[in-house]
């Protein structure tokens, strides 16, 4: 056996520890990580008073993981939590000892200092909140209306340990990020909703993003909408909205596990898709001063976190994989990680562009309806159907832009993909977030694409949503 190449700043007892995780049949990595999340609720019921305002309390979360992936069998997997990191830690160790004994060596002392310091404002100032209480009580509710703004800042420090190849990594990473979902309510019922998430730092500009999404949603909640019947429909999707659509029809697609693998299993180097789309998932999405929402330095197996193309002008170049080297992730300590997406990226091919997006709507074959906001979405890996909620669009070609009531659009994601028609130009393109709910926990996912036309799919009544997700599982 090659011995791992040394780290540099990395402890005796570690490079011991990198050096047993490279024997044979042993696990990958360990890694050892910190969550911690704080929330508050605003509440605002149209009268002259500052809203109402709740702090909720910390929850944390600490522990440590080994993962050894194997082909051809889900993967051996065991966590330990604790409050006290050095307990954590150790009995990290025992988790590693018990997939792999070669891997037992004596780490005294390895447990001190394991996690980056962390620097992050984790949490609003009191002036930070007195701003945007006070901006939010200028905003004019209609009555018997209230609006509920609950929002979430977390931070995550994680540290991983791992050899592959006879290469040992050492990493840290600090990471955080937060939001806030405005709901609009009437008679104690939902009637539109909007949101704001960032990746990083507490933002003190927060009130200055947080208004114009307040009245966005009550300008929406005070129209009449119109249902939509059962019909046969082509969406124009709004630039990051993009993103999302592709998350569910392409990204998920694409996850390949050996418990569960992707109906595009094999099919790589095949057409999958129009010869001008290139899909990215890139846990480095940086544009502008903001990163994507998805991003994130490492993955749950303590490996470096790099960009892959996954759809390369038209063509399936890779899968999301449960390879060592895949994007293994896991929304919490209680979760086994599982191969996840981070940040869906829509790319036009230079060299073979679409036709223009104007060109494709006027050659539309079914009714054109424009969509400026999706919910929640599924993907039937089994079959390849999947459904999606469409909660903010109209008709087009509508002069009175009439909102229409939320409904469903469901089809087969692997002819939905091959029947793109054309996307907007790149300058025009726009970011996107969420959380992403799978057996592996709940996820950050972010996206950044331009407007996109599909061809057409089916609608279906919003009453008709699949169960699981009525249960309220969410995007993903």
């Amino acid at each position: 056996m090659t011995a791992p190449a040394a780290t540099a700043g990395c402890p005796t007892a570690i490079e011991t520890l990198l050096t047993g995780l490279d024997a044979p049949g042993a696990p990958l990595g360990i890694v050892v990580r910190e969550q911690r999340t704080r929330s508050w609720q605003l509440l605002h019921t149209g009268t002259t008073a500052l809203p109402a305002m709740k702090c909720g309390p910390t929850d944390s979360e600490r522990g440590s993981w080994a993962l050894q992936p194997r082909r051809g069998s889900p993967p051996r997997y065991a966590a330990s939590q604790g409050s006290d990191l050095a307990a954590a830690w150790r009995a990290g160790q025992r988790v590693a000892e018990a997939a792999c004994p070669p891997a037992g060596q004596s780490l005294a002392g390895a447990e001190q200092d394991l996690l980056p310091a962390d620097s992050h404002k984790d949490e609003p100032s009191s002036t930070s909140l007195a701003a945007l209480r006070a901006a939010l009580s200028r905003v004019r509710v209609p009555s018997g209306m209230e609006i509920v703004l609950t929002g979430h800042q977390w931070t995550e420090r994680t540290r991983g340990f791992s050899v592959r190849d006879g290469y040992a990594n050492d990493l840290s990473d600090v990471g955080s990020g937060g939001g806030w979902a405005v709901d609009v309510l009437a008679a104690g019922r939902q009637c539109a909703d909007e949101d704001v998430a960032w990746r990083g730092p507490w933002r003190d500009e927060t009130a200055a993003w947080v208004v114009p999404k307040v009245e966005e949603a009550l300008c929406w909640a005070t129209r009449q909408r119109v249902p939509l019947r059962p019909e046969t429909v082509q969406l124009h999707l709004a630039p990051g909205s993009t993103a999302l659509f592709l998350h569910e029809v392409c990204g998920h697609l694409l996850e390949h596990q050996a418990r569960r693998g992707s109906p595009l299993s094999g099919r790589e180097g095949s057409p999958v898709a129009p010869p001008w789309l290139t899909v990215e998932d890139d846990p480095r999405l940086a544009v502008g001063r903001f990163d994507g929402y998805g991003s994130h330095a490492m993955t749950a197996l303590g490996t470096p976190a790099t960009p892959r193309v996954l759809i390369r002008g038209g063509v399936l170049e890779r899968l999301l994989d449960d390879a060592p080297d895949g994007p293994w992730r896991s929304g919490s300590l209680r979760r086994t990680p599982a191969p996840r997406m981070s940040n869906t990226v829509v790319l036009a091919d230079a060299h073979r562009p679409p036709p223009t997006l104007d060109t494709a709507l006027g050659e539309a074959t079914a009714v054109l309806i424009h969509v400026e906001r999706i919910g929640f979405g599924y993907l039937d890996h089994t079959t390849g159907a999947f459904t999606l909620e469409v909660k903010r669009a109209w008709a087009e070609g509508n002069r009175r832009r009439e909102p229409l009531e939320p409904f469903l659009v469901t089809g087969d994601a692997l002819a939905t993909l091959a029947d793109l028609r054309s996307v907007g130009p790149p300058g025009s393109a726009a970011m996107w977030s969420a959380y992403c709910l799978t057996a592996s926990g709940r996820v950050a996912v972010g996206g950044h694409g331009p407007a996109l036309l599909t061809g057409p799919l089916r609608t279906l009544p919003h009453t008709e949503a699949p169960e699981v997700i009525a249960s309220g599982a969410g995007p993903g």
